[in-house]
Formats: structure tokens, sequence, C-alpha cells
């Protein structure tokens, strides 16, 4: 039940923003199920137990020999958490032979290249510590954009999580960057598509991205991107984990950065008829988290549209 059910409409018209003081910070949990299912852990299997040791010229994509010896050189980079030299291969298309990988089960497409596998373990660093990879996507920008724009699979997933990853500690100046190259235009179409798990991390990302960012907000709104996350709920809302993330999801969606409600936003998620999607999935029977949560959303709507029966 609604805790704004039986309140009186109030008659001010300059009344003061609502805003979302009962609820706690909502600092992402990375050890949540949601993001285990999101994590990658690539390893390189040489054929060697410990990484091969070689002289740092030999650890320069341009100067590296071919095939077997690039992947040395990647996994001595690693072993050594030499990120930053890691991302200059990022660019590099030979192929990798399969059979020197050893991968976990994962959704996302097994690596194919070099440069895709230098993303994978920059996904595994900036899942580790978001810090050590911000000059990294401040630099690989440009090609993270066009992978998931256009990249093969395997580049399109590795760049989705890196970027996921990494923006959990990242400066508003880098986060206007992306918003300004129309990073969210590229990530909203992965909405709609056809794999769960690149649905939700597309949610994810864009959460990021425009938490606290009225533009992005808007950005988010006119690519009909709230359309989208809404239909997620009854889409993939089925586990109440995943139900939770999509409901932060809209009210990141209708925050402004003080924690405010942006009353115009509100209105636009009633518009795309969330409350009736809501009234669809019966929070009633979702777990006690669910409705909290939920609750919560409610009460940021107008006040004629704050009541769940």
């Amino acid at each position: 039940m609604g805790c704004c059910e039986g309140r009186e409409a109030s008659q001010e018209t300059d009344k003061p923003p609502q805003k979302r003081s009962n609820y706690k910070s909502r600092k992402i949990r990375r050890n949540i199920n949601v993001e285990a299912m999101l994590s990658q852990d690539f390893v390189v299997q040489s054929a060697t137990q410990s990484p091969i040791r070689m002289q740092k010229e030999n650890t320069d994509p341009e100067a590296a020999p071919k095939e077997d010896s690039q992947l040395f050189a990647l996994n001595t980079l690693k072993a050594d958490t030499k990120w930053l030299e890691i991302s200059k291969w990022v660019y590099v298309t030979d192929k990798i032979d399969q059979n020197e990988l050893k991968i976990r089960q994962s959704w996302a497409k097994s690596p194919e290249t070099i440069g895709s596998l230098a993303l994978a373990y920059l996904a595994e660093a900036a899942w580790d510590d978001p810090s050590s990879v911000q000059e990294i996507l401040k630099n690989i920008q440009d090609h993270l954009i066009l992978s998931i724009k256009s990249g093969t699979e395997d580049q399109r997933d590795f760049s989705f999580l890196f970027l996921y990853h990494s923006l959990d500690n990242t400066t508003n100046e880098l986060k206007h960057e992306l918003i300004s190259k129309n990073i969210l235009q590229n990530l909203i179409p992965f909405l709609s598509c056809q794999t769960k798990q690149l649905r939700l991390l597309s949610a994810a990302t864009c959460a990021r991205i425009y938490k606290g960012n009225e533009i992005a907000q808007s950005i988010f709104f006119k690519n009909k991107g709230a359309h989208d996350l809404i239909q997620l709920l009854i889409r993939d809302g089925d586990s109440d984990e995943i139900l939770c993330r999509l409901l932060e999801h809209l009210i990141d969606l209708i925050l402004d950065s003080n924690d405010e409600v942006i009353e115009k936003n509100a209105q636009k998620l009633i518009d795309e008829s969330m409350m009736e999607m809501l009234e669809s999935i019966d929070i009633h029977n979702r777990s006690l988290k669910v409705m909290e949560i939920a609750d919560d959303l409610f009460q940021m709507m107008p006040e004629e549209e704050a009541k769940y029966n």
C-alpha cells in the first residue's frame, strides 16, 4: 500500500519541491546477483603457467610479434596491472587462437581479437577499481562509442562492460563529454535488443550517465529511452532483485543532482503508462524490498497519481 494513500492534496501553488528524504544512499552494490551476472573473468592460458616476462619495448602493440607472442605480451601487462599500456592494445584487430583462451561461461561473446581481449581485461580492472581506469576511459571513449554502435559482438560486449564499470567513479566533466558525443543515443537501442543481459546492462549504463544530470535525462526521454525502460519491468522484472534495480533506474530518471523531484520528468513517466505497467506486475505480491522502492517511486508522482490500490 502506498504511503501517500489518503493524503490530502495540497492546495498550495508554491509547494516546496518533493525530496527523497527517507531513502538511503543508493551507492551501487557490486556483490549483488545482477552485478555478478554482468561481471567477466577472462584469463589467457599460455603455454607456461606463469606469464612470460618480456622487455618493456616488446609490450608495445606496434613492436610485439604476431599471434602467440601478442597473447604473452598482453598477459604480462595484465599480471603487472599495467592498464594504461593495455589500453593501447584495444585497437589491434589480429585474431586470437581460441584454443589459447580459457574462458568462464558467460553471456558475452568470446573475444576474437587482441583488441577485444584487451577490453575484457580493462573491464575486469574497472570492476575491481573504477578509479584506476579513468584516464583510460577518457582516452578511448571514441573507440568505445564506435564499438558499441557498429563493432563486432565481442567489441560491443566488452566496450559495454568497461564503460559500465568505469562509470562507477567518473567525473561529471567526463560524463558531459560522453553525452556530447551521443553516448545515450547509442546505448538506448539495446534496451529492446534480444539479449536479456545486454538489455539490463544498457539500462544500468544509461542510469549511471543520467543520474542527477538533467541534460542526459532530457536526451533519454527524447529518444524513447523511458518507454523502453518501463517495458523492461514486464519483460525482465521476473526477479525481485532485477525489478528493484529497474525501479531504481526510474527513480534516478526523475531526481536532480540534489535528490529533488523533477516534476516534468515524473509526469513524463505517467504519460508513458508507468503506473499501469506497475499495476500489471502486482507489486503487492513481490518482496518487501520491491514494495519499499515502488512506494518510494509512487511518492514522487504528481499527487493525483501517487496512490496505489
